[in-house]
């Protein structure tokens, strides 16, 4: 981490050198934005669709400005207290897919203990991290250290967002656990080549966001017993302290309660926006409809069709039935784990 926070303190001198004001970088910002949009369009009110951190905006839209939305359809929510997620729920994703390969006749036999094969993994390269020679994903000679967090962060930004990585995993830590690490290294080499890259709207926009007393608490707390400990969230929130902004506060973490017609779309095997934090922030939308698309990840817009078509229903219906909450379940085929 002490490498991290001197590569972004470089890379906040420069940006600042360019001239940019990392401070005008926050989504109560950019709500505001979004208000200055409707006059420029000449209308009073919008439609939100948004996924990911955009689901972040449209939350703070809807508690500062209620005024402009007309409806909001938001997948893979993350809240305005979410930016930093919960180690502890992302560990029980992982149980959750042990527990589908050993309910699976075709993989219980074969991967009758993922979890602790994965910690034997883990712990193993945690004493002495792998050395190996693979190719790079376009076909280069390389040759790549492979340690404990180099693994925890594949688990984190790859094999976890979405179910056509998700498969692959228990394969490739078995693969590990007989000594093969060729394979995961190709993907360890990605992760490092794009580790030097930084992005100043989004560091500043999530160190602006960020976490409250209570929910960094948790967060440390659930980190010591989560196979991927803290590298959901890495390198925040401790670049916090050297990014030159304003942190917005717990009035702003504070989540919306709102009777604004809203579609939610959340996936199961979501390992980003975790499911159960999603279905956390549903209860505060009185007007909502909730649709678990059962075996989507996080990128989950293209995952059925019944996705596209609720979607276009939602956003054309005159009416919506208020107060009354609706909630219906799409179920993608079984992932065919390798």
């Amino acid at each position: 981490m002490t490498t991290t926070i001197d590569d972004i303190k470089k890379c906040v001198k420069q940006w600042q050198s360019q001239g940019i004001d990392l401070d005008g970088y926050n989504t109560k910002q950019s709500a505001m934005d979004l208000v200055d949009l409707t006059k420029a369009l000449g209308v009073d009110k919008v439609n939100l669709w948004g996924i990911s951190y955009g689901t972040h905006l449209a939350f703070a839209t809807a508690k500062y400005h209620p005024t402009i939305i007309n409806k909001m359809v938001l997948a893979s929510s993350e809240g305005l207290n979410h930016t930093i997620k919960r180690p502890g729920r992302v560990q029980a994703l992982l149980e959750n897919v042990d527990l589908m390969l050993k309910q699976d006749p075709d993989t219980a036999e074969k991967y009758p203990d993922l979890l602790g094969m994965m910690k034997r993994v883990l712990d193993k390269v945690s004493i002495k991290p792998e050395i190996v020679k693979t190719k790079s994903f376009r076909k280069k000679d390389i040759t790549v250290g492979i340690s404990k967090i180099d693994l925890q962060f594949a688990l984190s930004y790859i094999f976890l967002r979405d179910p056509e990585y998700l498969k692959q995993m228990p394969r490739m830590f078995n693969d590990m656990d007989k000594g093969n690490f060729a394979e995961i290294g190709s993907y360890i080499a990605y992760i490092k080549s794009m580790s030097s890259s930084n992005n100043p709207m989004g560091i500043a926009m999530d160190s602006a966001s960020g976490i409250s007393a209570e929910r960094w608490k948790l967060v440390q707390q659930e980190a010591k017993t989560s196979l991927v400990g803290r590298t959901t969230n890495f390198p925040f929130p401790d670049i916090n302290h050297v990014i030159p902004v304003k942190d917005l506060g717990d009035e702003f973490r504070e989540e919306v309660v709102t009777d604004i017609p809203t579609l939610f779309l959340a996936g199961t095997l979501d390992g980003r926006t975790l499911y159960q934090s999603q279905m956390e922030l549903t209860k505060n939308f009185s007007n909502r409809q909730v649709i678990t698309i059962e075996g989507a990840g996080h990128n989950l817009f293209m995952s059925h069709p019944d996705v596209t078509a609720n979607i276009y229903d939602f956003l054309n219906a005159n009416t919506v039935n208020n107060k009354t909450p609706k909630n219906q379940t799409i179920k993608l085929a079984p992932i065919q784990f390798q």
